[in-house]
Order: structure tokens, then sequence, then C-alpha cells
């Protein structure tokens, strides 16, 4: 069983070695476009069938179609926590950075005391503060709430001007419905070129049992970048997770110079290239700690946790 599990990586790695040996040590394949005339050996002709034979299982393991319709192998969500928890209050420490970054290379989340948001891309945990600016997080800071996953990008594609998030949002949802399926979690990232982005961070602030909702009116700044290049992570949950996450769609941002970030509330795009993944399995990491069974995790309501999400009051 956990052959199968670790099947594809397995022959990606396996195909991979082959592939080097070919091209790399022996340049005699036949029919290379860089040595064309080379002649080539009955073993190391053997070993590009082979290479290209493992790869076509590792695609075929990893992509199936179906009436048009692409369907992926399993692929993780690791969440620390719940929405609801953290609306309701709770800001301990359930993970460590260090961590959260052996479950996923992308995401967000925020961090012990909800001290300033967290966008990870490219494996690499960043803090955004109060004022906007970003800095590496410690491996050792707390993390009470995230949502992560090894970004595979099984659908890449260009996308054009958006004039709000909103539309931005729609565009995102047309495209897993069309694609992959609404009732999925999907991590998207987004590499692009933007006329404005509107967003917060705030500053940590050390509470028990007060809302989230009553932290950030405390903590919460809110900052605005014009004409800048940066990414966008983007998280989604299906309605029928609501609580778990926030339903539809979680922005962060990052600039491409990793100097300023924040939580979206608003966007005014150029152009953009989209990485998209289907999540179809999740992994929650509950807080151990007794308190957090003083919680009751179905307090916080749909319109606070918007209130939240936009901003606004």
């Amino acid at each position: 069983m956990l052959f199968l599990q670790r099947a594809p990586g397995y022959l990606k790695s396996t195909a991979q070695f082959y592939y080097f040996f070919v091209t790399h040590e022996s340049k005699q394949c036949k029919g290379h476009p860089k040595y064309p005339k080379a002649e080539f050996s009955l073993a190391q002709g053997l070993y590009a069938f082979i290479a290209q034979s493992i790869l076509r299982i590792y695609h075929y393991m990893v992509t199936v179609t179906d009436h048009g319709r692409t369907v992926m192998s399993e692929q993780k969500m690791y969440q620390v926590s719940t929405l609801q928890a953290l609306m309701l209050g709770y800001n301990n420490s359930v993970i460590t950075v260090s961590e959260l970054l052996k479950h996923g290379d992308t995401g967000l989340g925020t961090f012990e005391g909800v001290d300033g948001e967290m966008i990870v891309v490219d494996g690499i945990c960043y803090r955004a503060t109060e004022d906007g600016s970003v800095v590496l997080a410690e491996g050792d800071k707390g993390v009470p709430f995230s949502t992560v996953c090894s970004l595979e990008g099984f659908r890449t594609f260009d996308i054009g001007a958006f004039t709000c998030a909103e539309e931005l949002k729609a565009e995102l949802t047309n495209l897993i419905e069309e694609h992959f399926g609404i009732n999925s979690m999907h991590m998207v990232r987004i590499d692009g070129e933007f006329s404005l982005i509107d967003a917060r961070s705030e500053y940590g602030y050390r509470s028990m049992h007060i809302s989230l909702k009553d932290v950030l009116s405390k903590t919460q700044k809110a900052f605005k970048f014009e004409n800048i290049r940066g990414t966008l992570v983007c998280v989604y949950f299906p309605d029928y997770m609501d609580g778990i996450n926030a339903s539809g769609w979680h922005i962060h941002f990052i600039s491409e110079d990793r100097k300023c970030g924040g939580h979206v509330f608003e966007i005014s795009m150029i152009r953009g290239k989209v990485i998209m993944d289907r999540i179809n399995s999740i992994e929650l990491k509950l807080p151990d700690e007794p308190v957090f069974d003083t919680y009751s995790l179905k307090e916080a309501s749909g319109n606070e946790i918007k209130q939240v999400e936009q901003g606004k009051s």
C-alpha cells in the first residue's frame, strides 16, 4: 500500500535518472535534437526506452482524462486548526513554521497572536507585518492557523486584466467549475502585474476568547501597493467546508522582490500566469492543549467571517 501511494514519485525519479544518463552522460542517443547523427548502443537505446515508458506510466497515474474532464491523482491540503477556532479567538501556536513547511510549499495563514499575515511561496514562509513590509518567518515561530500544499502545477494558463477582486474570483470559480469541479479544494498561484493591491496586515495581540474581529479592530492596518509585480496565493474551499476554512476564495499577496505583501481586499490586475491544482484530500492538525476544548466552534457567523475577510465592519 505504501509503495502504491508513493509510486508516482518513484517512477518520476527513476525516469529522470535514466534521462540524465542518456542525455548528459552518454549523449549518444540517436535522434536526440542536439546529436541528430549520433550513433547509439543497444544498452543506451534500452535506457531511453525504459525512461520513456516510465514517464508515460507516471503521467497516466497523475493525470486521467474522463470525457474531457481532467482528474488528478490524490493530492493533500494540510491545514492547521480551523477558521472557526481562529475567529473565536484561539490564536495559540499549534505547530511551528519549520513543521508547517514539511507539509507544503505554497499557502497562507497567520502566526501566533495573529502577528501578521502568512504567505508561503516556493517553500519559504514570509510574514507581512502591520505596515505591509515582509520579513522571513523564523522557523520556531508559532502557527495557529494555516493552509498549505505542495503545488504541482497540473494546470497552467495566462489571464488578462481584471478591474476588481470579485471579477478575478468569479473567473477562477468558472475555471474550476469547468475543468475540475466546484466541490473540491483548490490552491492557485498567480504571478502577475498589478496596477493596485489593496491589502492589510496586523501586529500581534495575545488574547484568549477574544474574537478575531475584535482583535483586528485594534491591530489591523490597511495599505495599498500600486504598479507592482508579485504573486497572489489563492485558496478555495467549497461551501460545505465553511468553518473549516472560509468558503470561496481567500487571497494573500507578496511582491516579486519579497519586500511587501498582506491579506488582499481589492485588486486591479493587468495580466498574470496561473498555476492551479485541485486538492482532493485534507489533513487537519488540531490543537493538542485542553483549552482548545473550551471553545464552541459553531458560534462564528458567516457574516462575521465575511467582515474579517473583506475588512468591512
